[in-house]
């Protein structure tokens, strides 16, 4: 597996985002294949619990900022 995780890339993808509903979360027992890696049911969690609180309206009404177009 792919060692390169840059942790300091956390705050530049925060940065860009024009959502402030954001929610930061280190898996720190995997590396860069995290769906494949020793943490991916906390990722699958994560993920699920981020689909169940915000609904599809209120998803695709999210927006990337212009510099991640």
């Amino acid at each position: 597996m792919d060692d390169a995780v840059y942790h300091a890339s956390i705050d530049l993808i925060e940065a860009r985002i024009a959502s402030r509903d954001q929610k930061k979360v280190l898996l720190s027992n995997s590396r860069h294949l995290l769906t494949l890696d020793r943490d991916k049911n906390r990722l699958f969690e994560e993920i699920l619990v981020f689909l169940n609180t915000h609904p599809l309206q209120e998803r695709a009404s999210l927006k990337l900022s212009p510099a991640v177009q």
